[in-house]
């Protein structure tokens, strides 16, 4: 198709390298003369990466962007430096900061010469015909896409605008010209009606900002002045950054976004993308990210489309991006009125409801907002791509083991990986990274005992009786690789050594592993394990909360509340597979026995002679990343490797299932 694109912003660049990639033919309307980006620093969470991923352009922005603010302490601060939120590495999102300006030339670069055509007005025809006037000419295509901003006059001709709102505040942004001023602690700082945000880049500067309620309008004449009077007596290094950046480099922007949500983002054959659809107030940190949401789900729906699709594509792509950008559009509003509170009591209250919050939940709020929905195309479509992404290519079996069935999810053609779940999770949890392994392997996903079909969880069978359920599955199915998760790394491990003639590759991914210096860190499972016996699930599911959330915020949380989220949780709480969460949380005995039972494994090591990775993310928990060693040094065919960016989770549907299955599909290729 020939598409027409008004912006050359991230979102338009975005979608039109990808779709340029798919053999489209692009032009980009570029309104400034200057190629550069305007702007300072930049954050991209989970959702934007499985988007950019989506359309391979993912490990593109990780060359240009840093995991630096992930590995930070990071949270909400009060001026005087007291923590109201703190989040530690470990529970930090998978979160990257950037240079804008690196981001949009890593864009520009991938672009066919004479794609962007720089200072260049174009308009849109007002009845939404694929029309773009340039300079009085028209010029025709299948296509427009409008990503020209949330000042863009596209909305306003295709008659959506609903106009803007003012926010009521300003924010005021820099990048230091220095480096070294901090040390291991970013996040944000909120005041009466004031906030001072730190964040890293990859060159070791600092990006900042700074907001202040004020009228619209307003100019400084010295604007290092005048945020040293607002911000000089806040905690360190907040001085520092101001100090430290040219006052001729500080930009400041009163804060805008759409008085209400549009009603389509569609008109005719014209679709608005970013903040000419969907402009919110900056306090979620998704603007960016949105608008490669955007540009990845059109690109997708628009694979192997023909021109006579494009009504019912631009129908799914308005119905998916307003249901998901909604609901940010309203939170992030909300959230700004918060954080932006001035009266005495109002961040009082504020500031209390902060300090009350498990650390854990908050964080875990924060990833759901950070997950991304891939859209469905047709199973037909041809596209090597689809084949590997499409959800809807599955067949579920059930092996007959005597009483004991055993149900499985297979998709793809190829050798054969057998991929483990961990605790309280189902096959369901790992259907991104089983079919992005698909197009090279035909993936089994086990679902364990007590999940999906597979048989109830008998009070005398452990860790063996789950491994010969791997061994009988891999027998059965010809599969000769093993990926395991957590608990399920623990099964892995212990199916290897039951039968190392079936076994010829094996993948471990973070096991709970108790080593020495490192035997009680696992007891707290025995303890929920008890507690869920007894009958008492809301007590075993606060329990885990206080330990997987062990930070002063979780301690100091009453326990009552603590109590209060558990229940909530076991009554609406649901799984990747949609299985109740109070059904899955019964479950958890099986693996606090497989932890317990997982300690033997360590004296029959020498029995597993297959070649073996081990596999962490740089936030693991000291004493997984200790089973790791010792699994090393005693393993006699293993090897090591550390992702940056990831988390204990990272395998499943809600986290880097693409850069887990790309390691995988490395190690298993060369087995």
């Amino acid at each position: 198709m020939r598409i027409g694109i008004i912006g050359g912003g991230i979102g338009g660049l975005t979608a039109a390298v990808a779709l340029q990639s798919d053999g489209h033919t692009v032009t980009v309307y570029e309104r400034r003369a200057d190629a550069g980006a305007v702007g300072t620093g930049l954050t991209l969470f989970g959702n934007a990466f499985a988007a950019l991923d989506a359309i391979e352009l993912g490990d593109l922005v990780r060359e240009v962007s840093s995991t630096a603010v992930g590995r930070l302490r990071s949270g909400q601060r009060q001026p005087s430096g007291r923590w109201l939120v703190a989040l530690p590495p470990s529970d930090a999102p998978g979160v990257r900061s950037l240079h804008r300006s690196d981001l949009h030339q890593a864009l520009v670069t991938r672009l066919a010469p004479g794609t962007l055509r720089l200072g260049e007005a174009a308009r849109v025809s007002e009845d939404g015909a694929p029309i773009v006037t340039v300079n009085r000419n028209e010029e025709q295509f299948d296509l427009v896409v409008a990503a020209d901003g949330i000042r863009g006059e596209a909305r306003a001709r295709w008659g959506l605008d609903p106009g803007l709102r003012y926010a009521g505040y300003t924010a005021s942004r820099g990048v230091t010209s220095s480096t070294g001023h901090l040390s291991d602690e970013a996040g944000e700082t909120w005041g009466r009606g004031a906030r001072f945000g730190i964040v890293p880049l990859p060159d070791d500067r600092v990006y900042w900002f700074a907001t202040r309620n004020i009228s619209p309008g307003g100019t400084d004449t010295d604007p290092a002045e005048s945020l040293r009077r607002h911000f000089g007596s806040w905690h360190a290094p907040i001085l520092e950054l101001i100090d430290a950046t040219p006052p001729q480099h500080i930009l400041r922007h009163d804060i805008y976004d759409l008085a209400s949500f549009p009603s389509t983002f569609v008109r005719g054959r014209g679709v608005l993308l970013g903040d000419a659809a969907h402009a919110m107030t900056p306090d979620l940190g998704q603007g960016a990210g949105q608008a490669i949401e955007d540009a990845a789900t059109l690109v997708l729906l628009l694979r192997d489309a023909a021109v006579h699709d494009l009504d019912r594509i631009l129908e799914e792509y308005d119905r998916l991006r307003r249901a998901r950008t909604h609901g940010l559009w309203r939170q992030s509003r909300l959230t700004g009125r918060i954080a932006q509170a001035a009266s005495p009591l109002a961040v009082r209250i504020r500031d209390a409801g902060l300090r009350a919050a498990p650390s854990r939940l908050m964080a875990d709020a924060m990833a759901r907002l950070q997950q991304w929905e891939m859209p469905q195309v047709p199973a037909s479509t041809s596209r090597r791509f689809w084949s590997r992404l499409d959800r809807r290519d599955w067949t579920d079996f059930v092996l007959e083991r005597g009483t004991m069935p055993v149900s499985v999810r297979v998709r793809g053609h190829g050798p054969g990986v057998i991929l483990i779940p961990g605790g309280m999770q189902t096959a369901a949890d790992f259907d991104r990274l089983a079919t992005y392994l698909a197009a090279t392997f035909t993936t089994i996903v086990i679902d364990r005992r007590g999940r999906g079909s597979s048989s109830d969880i008998a009070p005398a069978e452990g860790i063996d009786a789950e491994a010969e359920d791997v061994v009988a599955v891999a027998k059965a199915m010809n599969a000769h690789h093993l990926f395991g998760l957590s608990s399920g790394a623990l099964i892995a491990l212990r199916a290897a050594q039951l039968d190392p003639n079936i076994v010829r590759a094996l993948a471990l991914y973070e096991p709970p592993l108790a080593t020495p210096g490192h035997q009680d860190e696992f007891d707290w499972t025995d303890d929920v394990a008890q507690l869920l016996e007894s009958g008492d699930n809301t007590a075993a599911l606060t329990r885990m909360i206080e330990v997987i959330g062990d930070h002063w915020a979780v301690r100091l949380a009453p326990h009552a509340l603590l109590n209060l989220t558990a229940r909530i949780a076991l009554r609406w709480g649901r799984g990747a597979g949609r299985e109740p969460l109070a059904r899955l949380l019964p479950t958890f005995r099986q693996d606090a026995r497989i932890v317990r039972e997982g300690r033997d494994l360590l004296t029959h090591l020498s029995t597993v002679r297959t070649r073996t990775l081990l596999i962490s993310g740089d936030r693991a928990a000291e004493s997984l990343t200790a089973a790791l060693t010792h699994l090393e040094n005693k393993l006699p065919h293993a090897r090591r490797v550390e992702l940056d960016g990831v988390g204990h989770l990272s395998a499943a549907n809600g986290g880097s299932p693409r850069r887990i299955a790309s390691t995988l599909e490395r190690f298993f290729t060369d087995s």
